[in-house]
């Protein structure tokens, strides 16, 4: 007995041994693979510092085309060009007053929105004049604009039944008196459901933006379903700057009771409310319901307090997260010939950061960098990064995403990923952010309308609760309600039919 417990105990030590042996081999292998990656400088002037990384990346391609080519072309889902070599922006000043802006203009700035409250004018800039604007002393930053990106009758919705609103309307409620307002794209075919009777003949539409595309057409729809007779009207903002207009517009000077969106801005803050959350605040303390998509992010979302993955060494590359005990990178797909984008945050209050983080993505086996963003924070910046890459293959490509924390201290990190795949550490909780996560707001979950009893939230929709710092600590219930998704629509002008 005595002579087996000594061999089941030498086995055990030259298990422990090569286990060890191997951890250390594991650690070696990283630690060269970690010293080989690529490292992408920082633009450090202070011009440079101004223009977020990815509108120089951008820029830096208009400089190595040929004559003839349409800057259009070179557009992408985070910049926008048009052919008269012009960049859309957000310029960020220290004070917005008549001074400034008429020097931005005479830059050749066409001035679109001057939002005193933030001290950002929203306007399309000559590309040759990025670097004088950037150059202006009253400058502290330009960057594209906050893009809206979506949430997702002949025919009558399933959600009618499912919620019970038949049942409702027998009853007398019928949305007699009441105006609901839209925001979402747009309401291009909207004639397509008149004339169907699928939508009322009289919408009220905002002038100043009419939107394009069909989501707001289909969002109506179900509405007239639900309650047929309510007026309804709309407002297709595109940036987010835009978006407090809008909602003003529909409860100011359309009268609306009732607002609804299905749209998201993913550089608004994540950890506070910006200027979107504050401008739908407002109109709930006027009295409006406000009804918001939650989003479909539930996998596409990562979330966790930066780590260091290997805290005793120095370099850049050894001053990234630790997404895991020995694993610096974070591995997903992207689909071919797909455009995706990331976006990441932490938590710092927005114009104070000073931390400064950047985020890349390498090719899989990490020789590459294939995109990045690695701006500079260093005490009155936005604790923001952004990138896109496209695939332009016709295969599915794999990728890592690296994110390193050149100065400052560690913070609360957040990602959200536009059309790429996560093979790893998704975070569905928390991906709730912006003004679905305002209190107040009627913040809605998914649940898709196959569902046997219509009590499962669907995988992809955005999950709560909703994590707070600024200007406290708090954790927002959200959403505050599920309903059901991937109903029928006639699917004017945007078939397939179902929303």
């Amino acid at each position: 007995m005595y002579f087996t417990r000594l061999l089941l105990l030498a086995a055990a030590m030259l298990t422990v041994t090569a286990w060890v042996r191997a951890a250390g081999n594991v650690a070696d292998q990283l630690m060269t693979r970690m010293s080989l990656l690529p490292e992408v400088p920082k633009d450090n002037g202070p011009i440079g510092q101004k223009i977020a990384p990815h509108l120089r990346q951008i820029l830096d391609r208009l400089a190595g085309v040929g004559p003839g080519v349409r800057t259009s072309t070179l557009s992408n889902s985070l910049v926008r060009l048009n052919d008269a070599s012009e960049v859309q922006v957000y310029v960020r000043v220290a004070a917005l007053t008549d001074t400034t802006l008429e020097a931005l203009k005479a830059q050749g700035l066409r001035v679109e929105i001057a939002d005193r409250p933030t001290n950002t004018i929203q306007g399309w800039l000559p590309v040759a004049a990025v670097a004088k604007v950037a150059a202006m002393p009253s400058t502290v930053e330009i960057r594209p604009p906050s893009y809206r990106q979506m949430r997702a009758g002949s025919v009558m919705t399933q959600g009618d039944a499912i919620h019970h609103c038949n049942a409702v309307r027998a009853a007398g409620v019928v949305g007699r008196g009441a105006k609901v307002g839209v925001i979402s794209d747009g309401v291009d075919n909207r004639a397509v459901a008149q004339a169907t009777l699928d939508l009322p003949s009289t919408i009220t539409i905002d002038p100043a933006f009419p939107g394009t595309g069909d989501y707001g057409t289909a969002l109506l729809e179900i509405i007239h379903d639900l309650a047929p007779l309510a007026d309804l009207a709309f407002s297709g903002p595109q940036t987010s700057l835009e978006f407090p207009r809008a909602l003003r517009f529909l409860v100011q000077i359309a009268g609306c009771h009732i607002v609804m969106d299905d749209i998201g801005f993913y550089d608004e803050p994540y950890f506070e409310d910006g200027p979107v959350a504050l401008a739908v605040a407002q109109a709930i303390t006027s009295g409006v319901v406000y009804i918001s998509a939650c989003g479909n992010d539930a996998q596409r979302h990562y979330q966790a307090n930066y780590v260091d993955w290997n805290p005793s060494a120095t370099g850049w590359a050894n001053d990234c997260h630790a997404f895991a005990p020995n694993d610096p990178d974070m591995s997903i797909t992207i689909p071919a010939n797909t455009e995706i984008a990331v976006f990441l945050q932490w938590a710092e209050p927005f114009g104070k950061a000073a931390s400064d983080y950047d985020v890349f993505l390498y090719n899989d086996s990490l020789t590459t960098a294939l995109a990045w963003s690695n701006g500079v924070q260093d005490g009155d910046d936005n604790p923001y990064e952004a990138f896109v890459y496209r695939n332009n293959t016709a295969t599915a490509v794999r990728g890592q995403i690296i994110i390193n924390r050149a100065s400052g201290s560690p913070r609360l990190l957040e990602m959200f990923f536009w059309l790429a795949n996560l093979n790893e550490y998704i975070t569905s909780p928390d991906s709730i952010f912006g003004h679905p996560a305002v209190n107040g707001v009627l913040s809605v979950g998914a649940i898709h309308q196959d569902d046997k009893d219509h009590d499962t939230i669907a995988s992809f929709s955005s999950l709560g609760r909703s994590t707070i710092r600024f200007p406290s600590a708090e954790q927002r219930n959200t959403p505050r309600v599920v309903a059901i998704d991937g109903v029928s629509v006639t699917g004017a002008g945007a078939p397939p039919n179902v929303y």
